[in-house]
């Protein structure tokens, strides 16, 4: 949680202990401060970070290291998919991960449904060096509604579903459970790829558990990779899960091909070359795993207290 002191932005991380760790930014300057129908929404200027999207008191992205977030919550997921034509992103209001999307020329269709518009707006204004023409690309289908419910009722098939939401609390803890992700499922096509990010495993173990453990019970391939974000001051994780494909088989010299082959210019920290490593976890990543914990359901949905 976020909270303003005289001229800084200040945040704690989800922890039992809120007084026990935070970060902070300095702001030069407060380009807008308002509210949508479903959360407080801040974007500051910071000398080191640029440009800074803060909801609901949470630090989002920035456009220094945008990219440490984006980049590996989509670009596993579209190389490894053979041929990615139609792609679903839920969330994203920002437009990054629609951004990444379509740098690749085999994308025919980008939807992306993000509930609140009003963050979708402010993006486009304050954060057009992360999203950039991403909004008017012809390829993209914005729609404004309810995540949950168009997965549900969609009688389309997409080749790689990303799901990029706030944390989950709220509204948001609904798209965290086993029912939400065999809705998923059921909206891919034979091999499709669902791409999302899984929470920090230094500071919410049990929360990243939780969601890796809810995936497995629907997919049959799981895998997650760790990184360091630092608008957040944390430790990160990214899950990518498939019913017929287990994404980390595939060649380094495979993906590099795809890489030319669909013109993928830009990337900052994804690179094919490393695409093995990028799964292989620590110690204590990989004794969190091996932890037991609850699947999240409908009826008892994982959610992270403020």
């Amino acid at each position: 949680m976020s909270f303003k002191l005289d001229n800084y932005i200040s945040e704690r991380p989800f922890s039992d202990e809120k007084d026990a760790y935070g970060h902070y930014m300095k702001v030069g300057k407060i380009l807008f401060e308002g509210n949508s129908k479903f959360q407080k929404m801040l974007v500051i200027n910071n000398s080191k970070f640029g440009n800074v999207l803060i909801l609901d008191d949470f630090f989002q992205v920035s456009e220094l290291d945008e990219h440490f977030y984006h980049e590996p919550l989509v670009q596993p997921a579209m190389f490894s998919h053979p041929n990615p034509k139609n792609v679903l992103i839920i969330g994203g209001g920002d437009g990054g991960a629609l951004e990444e999307v379509l740098k690749h020329n085999t994308v025919e269709k980008a939807v992306m449904v993000e509930l609140d518009e009003g963050v979708v707006e402010v993006s486009k204004k304050y954060l057009k060096s992360i999203c950039k023409d991403a909004f008017h690309d012809k390829r993209t289908k914005l729609m404004i509604t309810d995540g949950r419910k168009f997965v549900e009722q969609t009688k389309d098939k997409f080749d790689v579903v990303i799901v990029d939401l706030t944390d989950p609390f709220g509204p948001s803890k609904m798209l965290y459970t086993r029912e939400f992700y065999a809705a998923i499922s059921k909206a891919l096509t034979k091999d499709g790829v669902v791409a999302l990010h899984t929470e920090s495993p230094l500071f919410t173990p049990k929360v990243f558990n939780t969601i890796i453990k809810t995936l497995e019970s629907v997919f049959s391939h799981v895998n997650v990779h760790v990184g360091f974000v630092n608008t957040y001051g944390i430790i990160w994780s990214f899950g990518n899960a498939s019913n017929t494909m287990n994404i980390r088989k595939i060649s380094p010299q495979e993906l590099e091909k795809r890489e030319r082959e669909r013109g993928v210019t830009g990337l900052k920290y994804y690179a094919p070359r490393l695409y093995p490593s990028i799964f292989e976890v620590t110690n204590q990543v990989k004794s969190i795993l091996e932890e037991d914990a609850k699947i999240s359901t409908d009826k008892d949905p994982l959610e992270v207290k403020k």
